[in-house]
């Protein structure tokens, strides 16, 4: 995209986490942008932006997760705190400003300075992903464990809880 938020933003888009590769896209592709255009950088403050939040190496890791059983154990809170609490935004499933439908969450960084590239992806890669994907798990076996069980009705997937104890 040029232009928007940023004068340039370029963006790759895989499925299973492959947060890695897509850097590894997204390098290559910038360097040979580089190689054709001068992009305005400073020592200090990194590539400088048409949006103040950008400045520094202007990369955002963004994770989509679908995220169930989080929501339907009332612990999506304490988990947006946490995320919050570790410089991330929780998002919904179009981005910036949406609302969380379907359970689909957005989760990526908001700390562009002062930070490289790759710290900034494996912390994703090796902390955030793991971390929240394990609270999606435990929650998933809590509504085992209380008898709930997936469902699929013609609107879609829904978990049945009828058969939880009283």
């Amino acid at each position: 995209m040029v232009n928007e938020e940023d004068h340039l933003r370029i963006q790759v888009m895989r499925s299973g986490l492959q947060v890695r590769e897509c850097w590894e896209q997204i390098d290559a592709i910038d360097d040979a942008l580089e190689e054709q255009l001068d992009f305005e950088f400073h020592p200090q403050y990194g590539y400088l932006t048409a949006c103040p939040t950008n400045v520094g190496t202007g990369i955002r890791v963004s994770v989509m997760l679908h995220l169930p059983a989080l929501h339907l154990t009332n612990e999506l809170d304490k988990v947006a705190q946490a995320v919050h609490d570790m410089k991330l935004a929780v998002r919904g499933l179009h981005g910036e400003g949406t609302e969380f439908l379907g359970d689909f969450f957005q989760i990526s960084n908001q700390i562009t300075l002062g930070r490289s590239e790759a710290e900034i992806i494996d912390d994703f890669s090796r902390v955030v992903i793991p971390k929240i994907v394990e609270y999606e798990c435990a929650a998933r076996e809590a509504l085992v464990k209380n008898r709930c069980r997936p469902s699929t009705t013609r609107f879609g997937g829904r978990w049945d809880c009828s058969r939880a104890p009283g």
